[in-house]
């Protein structure tokens, strides 16, 4: 009867059965105190005070932190000493000053995805509603921040992240083992059944926790192992071809960050690792969007500019227009979604160009554009149970959550206000953390898009000290930041 530990809502979690009664574990003694805690923390007619007491006890066996032992320690040792085959060398040019600025926000952008992932995860499947009423105002958000008591939460560790930062890990850890390039998709299509089955076990793990409905069905099509572009092509067109989940897009920022200096192999690595789950043209289309986004804030202002001197960031509305005119243009050479959400493979002879007047000039790229340029929170309407996974709803969260960092933060389009870093990314995410829904995956995005736009150097300083395992994210920033020929210290810790 315990999620994820059961298997019944998903797999496993993080440090499950590492503490709290391990020496019971197994025991007709331990198991019925496990059952008490359940039915305990289940029974909404019990105080908010005996829920949190069942809380704490459940999360302490499956969500348990392994951080500050010993065995964490070791982790860390083997993930520091992990090479990889170098890169083919980026363009240079670029003084130490401005390395050390990209440096800052290749960081950035990994920790802004895991930072609001792990916030987003407090409001995950709630309502604006519910979530007000379970955090009332005052409350603050954040990793490590205390949760609603509830079974879905009691799995992860306090201040952890989520499914959404472990697999932008593994493209990452694809990417690495790959030179940069997605020509092989079954290297990211083994890391992805292996996570499934065990998820991060270095950590603790007893299997992939929070996976998708849509990408489990994919992982374990018969041909994944073989094909896995044919096993996500096949279960899309067996559904439909209607389903267009978030689950490839809230992974994708990472593909930005490799090669960002060339946009023709940030689209084919951005699609080759989208298809490996996801076949819908909206899921590619807004997974361009965002890789693109990324590729631009580490580009500068346009595709060869490096990021302006006063370090105020790169024009974000010139940034989001042209990674969005990419996507529209995707969206106009493979077919167009209709507006039933079937879809026309086409035949590849689309206008392609991002101008809209092409054969993709569709409900699809209608609505994309909506998504892509909605100017409040609210009109996201990201807590429509209906479609909450929407892939277009999380795009338009993270690109929602850029142009709103960036005028708080007065780097904007020069109508921005004057509010440090540390605190715009915090209260970005902290309303894309209130409006709920699917609020991890969102955060994730958001974190991603802002924190890339930031910098390391500029989010809040107690978000990354709240996340249990920083340290083991941080080595493998450093590892992109090698191959990147970027300096690998980071420009400071917040």
């Amino acid at each position: 009867f315990f999620p994820r530990a059961m298997g019944i809502i998903g797999s496993s979690t993080r440090g499950a059965g590492a503490g709290g009664g391990k020496e019971l574990a197994g025991s007709e003694e331990h198991e019925e105190e496990l059952q008490r805690a359940f039915l305990q923390l289940s029974d909404p007619r019990n105080t908010v005070t005996a829920r949190r007491e069942a809380f704490d006890r459940l999360q302490r066996e499956y969500g348990a932190d392994i951080s500050g032992t010993q065995e964490y320690a070791d982790v860390l040792a083997a993930a520091f000493a992990i090479r990889f085959e170098p890169w083919a060398t980026p363009p240079g040019g670029r003084d130490d000053a401005a390395a050390q600025r990209l440096a800052d926000r290749v960081r950035g952008c990994i920790f802004g995805n895991a930072m609001g992932d792990a916030a987003g995860l407090a409001t995950e499947f709630m309502t604006a509603d519910e979530a007000a009423t379970k955090y009332p105002e005052g409350h603050v958000f954040g990793p490590g921040s205390e949760v609603y008591p509830d079974t879905h939460r009691m799995v992860f560790p306090r201040g952890d992240w989520t499914d959404d930062t472990d697999q932008m890990l593994l493209i990452l850890q694809s990417l690495l083992i790959a030179e940069g390039r997605v020509d092989d998709p079954s290297i990211f299509g083994r890391k992805l059944v292996n996570w499934m089955e065990n998820g991060f076990a270095e950590l603790g793990d007893q299997g992939g926790a929070g996976l998708g409905k849509t990408t489990k069905q994919v992982l374990i099509h018969p041909l994944f192992r073989t094909d896995p572009h044919a096993a996500a092509r096949a279960i899309w067109e067996e559904g439909g071809r209607t389903a267009a989940p978030n689950g490839a897009v809230m992974r994708t920022a990472i593909t930005g960050c490799a090669s960002f200096w060339d946009g023709d192999t940030v689209s084919a690595n951005t699609i080759g690792f989208c298809r490996v789950t996801h076949a819908d043209p909206r899921c590619e289309a807004s997974s361009l969007a965002v890789a693109h986004t990324v590729a631009g804030l580490l580009c500068g202002n346009d595709a060869t500019a490096e990021p302006r001197a006063d370090n105020a960031g790169p024009a974000v509305s010139t940034v989001i227009s042209a990674a969005v005119q990419r996507a529209v243009a995707h969206l106009e050479a493979a077919g167009q979604v209709g507006a039933t959400g079937t879809a026309d493979p086409g035949d590849g002879d689309g206008d392609g160009d991002g101008d809209g007047d092409g054969p993709g000039n569709s409900e699809a790229v209608r609505e994309l554009l909506k998504y892509a340029n909605v100017r409040t929170c609210a009109e996201l309407e990201l807590d429509d149970m209906k479609a909450i996974g929407y892939t277009y709803k999380c795009m338009g969260a993270g690109l929602w959550a850029l142009r709103a960092v960036a005028d708080a933060h007065g780097g904007g389009d020069g109508s921005g206000g004057a509010a440090d870093g540390p605190a715009a990314f915090r209260a970005v995410l902290t309303e894309i953390t209130r409006a709920a829904g699917d609020s991890d995956t969102n955060g994730a995005v958001a974190g991603a898009l802002a924190g890339c736009y930031l910098g390391y150097s500029q989010l809040p300083r107690d978000w990354v000290q709240g996340m249990p395992y920083a340290e083991f994210l941080e080595a493998w920033v450093q590892k992109l930041l090698f191959m990147l020929n970027l300096p690998v210290p980071a420009l400071s810790s917040p």
